[in-house]
């Protein structure tokens, strides 16, 4: 039971990490738009042109969330 409750954090870790990535690159890229300009984002591309670190991110936050579950639990 205590895998399972570690194995959620970190999932719930990593689901926390994409949507606080959305809002920091809303923040930083919106506001530098000139007016009249479309701002679009695609996480697909994203990952497609920068695969290792995508992998690099998403790997780290489930490792911290899995870890910070685990020594709470232990």
């Amino acid at each position: 039971m205590a895998l399972l409750k570690c194995l959620l954090a970190g999932l719930l870790s990593m689901v926390v990490v994409a949507i606080l990535l959305v809002v920091a690159l809303m923040v930083f890229v919106l506001p530098t738009a000139e007016k009249g300009t479309a701002v679009g984002f695609d996480p697909i591309s994203m990952v497609r042109s920068w695969p290792l670190q995508a992998l690099l991110i998403t790997s780290l936050s489930f490792a911290m969330g899995f870890l910070w579950e685990y020594k709470r639990v232990r």
